[in-house]
Parts: C-alpha cells; sequence; structure tokens
C-alpha cells in the first residue's frame, strides 16, 4: 500500500512539473476554486502571466478585498491577480475547506493529454519496430 501511495505522490509531482511547463491546463478543482473566490477576471489574468507574475502586486480600484488563509496565516489580496495567484497556491477563504495538494493534479484535464500522448508515442514505436523488422 505504501509503494502505491508513493507512486501516485511521485506521479502527482511529476504532472505538476510538467503543468507548471504551460502544456496543460489548470487541473478543474483549481480552476473552480479560483473563478469561485477571484472571480473569471483573476482566472484570466492569472493564466496571462503565470510566467511572468509581478513582485508587488497593484491594487485594482473597484475591486473589493478578499481575506485569504493558509494553515494560521491570513493576508488579503487586492486585485483579482493577486487573489488567482495566492487561492493557486493552495490559499483559500477561511470558508472554504483547505485544498488537498497531494494528489490536485491527477485530474482528468490534466492526466488525459498526457495517456493519450504516451498511447500515440506507443504505437508510434510500435509501427517503426513493425516497419524495420519487415525491412
Amino acid at each position: 500500500m505504501a509503494l502505491v501511495k508513493s507512486l501516485i505522490l511521485n506521479l502527482n509531482k511529476i504532472v505538476k512539473k510538467i503543468y507548471n511547463t504551460g502544456y496543460l491546463p489548470m487541473p478543474s478543482e483549481i480552476k473552480e476554486r479560483v473563478n469561485a473566490v477571484c472571480g473569471l477576471d483573476g482566472y484570466e489574468a492569472f493564466i496571462e502571466n503565470r510566467h511572468y507574475l509581478p513582485e508587488v502586486f497593484v491594487p485594482q480600484e473597484g475591486y473589493s478585498p478578499v481575506y485569504l488563509i493558509d494553515n494560521e496565516i491570513g493576508l488579503t489580496v487586492n486585485s483579482p491577480l493577486e487573489c488567482a495567484v495566492y487561492v493557486h497556491g493552495g490559499w483559500t477563504p477561511p470558508i472554504y475547506d483547505s485544498l488537498d495538494m497531494t494528489i490536485i493534479f491527477l485530474d482528468p484535464v490534466t492526466t488525459y493529454p498526457l495517456i493519450i500522448i504516451f498511447l500515440l508515442v506507443l504505437s508510434s514505436l510500435l509501427s517503426l519496430r513493425k516497419f524495420i523488422k519487415s525491412k
């Protein structure tokens, strides 16, 4: 059982690394949480800027501040992008349960493209092997 759990945790880390490159979509649970807490503006701003996040976030006029917590630490965010960055990282409003980040990236949205790519590569290799043997 420990071997299976270790395999799943390592697989989650691998998928997270691939996700961080920008080649996979955001896991649906994180996307739903970002949209619910920060709004569609926050989600879209995060997707546009995820590789070039500012060191200091500029408050957005007219944005209602959102209070987020992570374990015992709390902070207030003042823009949709800042909100999305923190919620994406696992911060949540007090009314939400915290996200379980240990297997969050093993989501159908992120794993199905990897499975399809793996099957395409495997079938190509098998076809190539068959072609080489026939010569």
